[in-house]
């Protein structure tokens, strides 16, 4: 169909027909269009109603307001019970279509069963039989490595075997004080104690008492000892002293009486009670003595060994009677054949390989020093020290061969390798962290051999970690690769390879 200008007569200009110019109206007063197919405008339609096949449009029609609808039906008022036709809501688990219809005892569970594909009640297993199971059998739980003597210990997202350190030990003794003294061990209630006898009662100052009465002991290869305090002996008893071996009797700093006489037919000790010596043709082997005590002053009486408690001293003919000073010692006179208190100074030296001390012998070194100074050998294969306590070695050190470790090797520095870290363990080795590990390399990190697996963890698990963007794991829940992506885990593509 083609669209036409109409004609119309210009009344302004001599009544011409013209055609109806753009931008002016057709004005069809008391007039109206009739038989039209449509009526299509780009403005407004104007008119005082707007009737359809004999029907004028509603208000509604122009208006689109719901109150000019006629027959309106009733509004719903929201409450549930207002509707019609409702569903039956169960209340009971067991009206639920996919719950058995049964009765349920005190503590029955409702338990899922696949055969049946419906939930039934049931009774909890009150003990769960584990025999058979694994500890690395869970999920969170890492086994690896030697565990002998190990505790599992949490860390890196998994319970593992780890040793516990000192530092992790809470409430640990900070004083001697906080022990237990199960031991016996000396304190300060128990130090500088004085042993004493009474006459048939031993005890121990701050201590103990022991009866004594009727009570022999031979003493044949035990000694007492004092390193420190006093053994005193009171009131009026007898000390039988017998070296039945052929040893000797020590007596360091005796005061009071010596008194005695011969004991037995193999006795190797004789002292003289009433003379206060002790004669020295009847000594076998050595007695080594300071004597002070009220046994009278004598002279060397064919003997060898003489007490002398006015001085003080065990007087021999070989041994010269002189005051000495701190420090001295017994040196050995040709001259005049006799023992006699001296200054001893030597001096340790070494020339070329001979190690000589002044006054003394010479040690030839060159069988166990090395060819030039600061070179050593060891004639045994094991470096020790006496309480087995660390060994400091101050400069850096080289060893030209392998270093073999058999426990733990603790590095507080940095680890340079010049060459590969290469395990030889028949168990899979492990590198752990109780916070983050770190691999930069200049180019790229590349595993060369093998796949690189990565950590599991399920929903639960996964959620409870600490995110950072970039991280990757393996969601067994979902069985899919996972990554931390600008805040949020995202699904790596899973398609197949084709």
């Amino acid at each position: 169909m083609t669209n036409r200008i109409p004609l119309i007569v210009d009344t302004t200009d001599g009544n011409k027909i013209k055609e109806l110019p753009a931008g002016d109206n057709l004005d069809l007063t008391s007039s109206a269009i009739t038989n039209a197919t449509s009526i299509t405008t780009t403005g407004t339609l104007t008119a005082a109603q707007v009737n359809v096949n004999g029907t004028n449009l509603a208000a509604i029609a122009t208006t689109g307001n719901y109150d000019d609808l006629d027959n309106t039906p009733l509004l719903f008022s929201g409450d549930y019970q207002d509707l019609t036709n409702k569903p039956s809501i169960p209340v009971r688990t067991f009206e639920l279509f996919d719950v058995l219809n049964v009765p349920a005892v005190q503590g029955d569970v409702l338990q899922w069963n696949a055969l049946n594909t419906q939930w039934e009640p049931t009774s909890l297993a009150a003990q769960v039989d584990i025999s058979e199971k694994n500890l690395n059998e869970l999920q969170n739980v890492i086994i690896s490595g030697d565990v002998e003597n190990k505790f599992l210990k949490f860390y890196a997202g998994a319970w593992r075997a780890a040793n516990v350190t000192y530092a992790e030990v809470q409430n640990t003794p900070t004083s001697l004080s906080d022990f237990i003294n199960d031991a016996g061990f000396i304190t300060n209630a128990t130090d500088s104690q004085q042993l004493t006898y009474d006459g048939s009662t031993l005890s121990i100052s701050n201590g103990n008492s022991v009866t004594l009465d009727n009570i022999n002991a031979n003493i044949t290869t035990t000694s007492i000892q004092s390193t420190s305090g006093n053994i005193i002996i009171t009131a009026d008893q007898n000390v039988f002293i017998n070296s039945a071996t052929g040893g000797y009797v020590d007596i360091l700093n005796l005061r009071g009486d010596l008194r005695g006489s011969v004991y037995a037919d193999d006795s190797t000790i004789l002292i003289d009670g009433v003379q206060g010596i002790i004669p020295g043709g009847n000594v076998e082997g050595e007695i080594t003595a300071n004597l002070f005590g009220n046994v009278s002053t004598q002279t060397n009486i064919g003997g060898e060994i003489m007490v002398d408690s006015f001085n003080g001293f065990i007087r021999t003919h070989f041994l010269e009677q002189v005051g000495a000073t701190d420090g001295q010692a017994l040196v050995w006179n040709d001259a005049n054949t006799r023992w006699q208190p001296g200054d001893v100074v030597q001096t340790l030296g070494l020339t070329g390989t001979d190690l000589s001390i002044s006054g003394g012998n010479t040690v030839d070194l060159s069988g166990i020093v090395g060819d030039t100074v600061g070179n050593f050998s060891f004639a045994n294969s094991i470096i020790d020290t006496d309480d087995s306590s660390e060994i400091t070695i101050t400069p850096a050190v080289r060893i030209q061969s392998d270093l073999e470790v058999d426990n733990s090797l603790t590095v507080n520095n940095d680890l340079l390798v010049n060459g590969n870290i290469v395990t030889q363990s028949t168990d899979a080795p492990e590198v752990f962290s109780e916070t983050e590990i770190f691999l930069t390399a200049t180019t790229r990190v590349e595993v060369t051999q093998s796949p690189f697996k990565l950590a599991s963890f399920t929903d639960a698990q996964r959620d409870a970690l600490t995110a950072e963007n970039g991280d990757m794991i393996y969601n067994t829940t979902n069985n899919r690769p996972e990554m931390y992506v600008n805040g949020a885990w995202k699904i790596v593509d899973t398609s197949p390879i084709v």
